[in-house]
């Protein structure tokens, strides 16, 4: 929720005033570098929390080995992990797909308007479609296997 409304912060203003018929003269220039940096920034802070994060969980994955409990246990802690990490892995890398596809798109179909973001909207939404139906083939276990979901199915 607190990603959505500071993309919508930094990109409302941009969108209202994109196809504004107003004579306010429109340095596309100085908004394009200023998304950037916001941007920059973004990306920057995120990678830091990634690496703050990689390095609290090693030192968790640490004391639960030193401590006294059995190995499926621990497995059962640290498999969610691994999971999570592919997970968040495929989820960037879709939206970063359904983001260049758009503005291939938006680049092949000029002059910019609000068709672009139309472009850009669907291919985002498409985006998270495939991530969406991504989780939805996932098994909830990952110890089960195809097998043991579907017994009818071994005959």
């Amino acid at each position: 929720m607190r990603k959505t409304l500071l993309l919508a912060t930094f990109l409302f203003p941009a969108l209202a005033h994109a196809d504004s018929t107003t004579d306010y003269p429109v340095n596309t220039a100085q908004l394009a570098i200023d998304t950037m940096i916001v941007l920059i920034f973004y990306f920057a802070s995120k990678f830091i929390l990634s690496l703050i994060k990689m390095k609290l969980d090693a030192r968790f994955r640490d004391k639960l080995i030193d401590s006294d409990r059995s190995d499926e246990t621990i497995r059962q802690l640290l498999m969610p992990a691994e999971r999570e990490r592919k997970d968040e892995a495929f989820r960037t890398m879709t939206i970063l797909g359904g983001v260049s596809t758009g503005l291939v798109l938006v680049y092949a179909t000029q002059p910019f308007g609000f068709h672009s973001l139309a472009i850009m909207a669907l291919c985002l939404a498409l985006s998270f479609l495939g991530y969406y139906f991504y989780l939805q083939r996932k098994p909830a276990n990952p110890n089960q296997s195809d097998e043991a979901k579907r017994p009818d199915e071994q005959l």
